[in-house]
């Protein structure tokens, strides 16, 4: 998360927006509530903008094919998916899937 927290202002630059999604209010484990996960979310100083799922997390990774494991990283566009990552990421991961994604949208 720190990598993409870094890598939001030349990701906006390319017009691409980082949302972080959060299942801790889907899979209750360290938070249980929307106003813990906002105390969380500031003091590991996520400075993205936090969607928080509250409805079924299996369900919605099978309907769209997502690893069973957390954290993953997908990319959408407007004609859906354009890539992932798997696991935790690093920043070279990152600006290797959006330097993808720009070049299949270019095609």
């Amino acid at each position: 998360m720190p990598e993409l927290v870094e890598l939001r202002p030349s990701l906006e630059q390319m017009n691409v927006r980082l949302v972080a999604v959060s299942v801790d209010l889907a899979l209750p484990q360290q938070v249980d509530t929307p106003e813990e996960l906002a105390a969380f979310v500031e003091r590991r100083g996520i400075a993205l903008p936090v969607l928080a799922l509250r409805n079924d997390f299996d369900a919605l990774a099978d309907a769209h094919g997502w690893p069973g494991g957390l954290p993953f990283t997908v990319l959408f566009g407007p004609a859906g998916e354009l890539g992932r990552i798997e696991g935790a990421g690093a920043r070279a991961d990152f600006e290797a899937l959006v330097a993808g994604a720009r070049g299949k949208r270019a095609k």
